[in-house]
């Protein structure tokens, strides 16, 4: 990834990045219930450009159930405008996580790889 990226929420555990190209934001660290909060503003901050939402999960080490609804609720929500939440680069055990949560709430969230989206925007 190259350029830079603003820096919308940092804890001990958790940073959020907003990304320009494509749209979104970056995960880095773990997402849990003390960061969650956070997280849902941060989503819904970004979504209110009505337009598809990308969140680059490729330096997301963790994310509980909670976190992963949050970001699956706010999918249900976009669907609803038209628009989709791309979830780009998960590990496997989050991309395990995104199939669990699929499978109980299915969305029109979706998973891409880093090759599929040009992705800019440095930690």
């Amino acid at each position: 990834m190259s350029g830079s990226a603003e820096v919308i929420y940092a804890s001990p555990s958790l940073r959020i990045l907003e990304m320009t190209a494509p749209v979104g934001i970056r995960l880095i660290g773990h997402v849990d219930l003390s960061d969650r909060e956070e997280l849902e503003r941060a989503l819904k901050h970004m979504s209110a450009a009505r337009r598809d939402l990308h969140v680059d999960l490729s330096a997301l080490e963790y994310a509980d159930v909670g976190g992963m609804r949050t970001i699956f609720d706010l999918g249900a929500y976009m669907a609803d405008d038209g628009c989709k939440l791309i979830l780009l680069d998960p590990n496997r055990a989050v991309q395990r996580l995104i199939q669990i949560c699929a499978e109980l709430a299915p969305t029109t969230v979706e998973v891409k790889r880093r090759s599929d989206t040009a992705v800019t925007g440095e930690a």
